[in-house]
């Protein structure tokens, strides 16, 4: 082999390796891009799985609550009425132990053991009567919630309204 072949030989073998050098950086750098995106991607999720965590403990929280007052609930005496007879009359002396008088009141139909029971009562009375009758609400033997309270001012301290009590019939 000649000079000259050995030179260009050397030539073709420096380019080749520069060449190589160039595709080598290019996909290195390639990689580092992908991976830093990669990275980046990672973090936004971890941060959101965060937040995520962290509403989800809050949840636990709030449920572990409920479940601990659910449970002094359950130890007490409450029951849930046996008809809306019976719970007519129940709601009936708490409206009158506190002076309020109902002008109306409505059941829903009858229901079947386990089934809804709603009365709806519209009322008149003393302003502070209707507020220990709610209170007492809280204190009777059944299980019970009112819903839609409506309570209006009228003359000299009295107030009128209305209000449905939904329970559970007992099975």
């Amino acid at each position: 082999m000649t000079a000259e072949k050995q030179h260009a030989l050397y030539g073709v073998l420096m380019a080749f390796v520069v060449v190589l050098f160039l595709v080598a950086q290019f996909v290195l750098q390639h990689t580092l891009k992908s991976a830093s995106e990669e990275l980046a991607s990672v973090s936004t999720n971890l941060a959101s799985e965060k937040r995520t965590a962290e509403s989800r403990k809050l949840l636990v929280e709030r449920y572990k609550s409920f479940e601990s007052l659910a449970m002094n609930y359950s130890r007490s005496e409450r029951v849930f009425p046996v008809n809306a007879r019976e719970f007519f009359t129940a709601m009936d002396k708490v409206l009158k132990d506190n002076l309020v008088e109902y002008t109306s009141r409505s059941a829903s139909p009858q229901t079947t053991p386990g089934g809804r029971l709603e009365l709806q009562f519209s009322f008149s009375g003393p302003y502070y009567g209707v507020l220990k009758a709610l209170a007492a609400l809280r204190e009777n033997e059944y299980v019970m919630r009112v819903s839609n309270l409506v309570i209006e001012a009228e003359a000299e301290g009295r107030v009128s309204g209305s209000m449905s009590v939904i329970s559970t019939v007992r099975s």
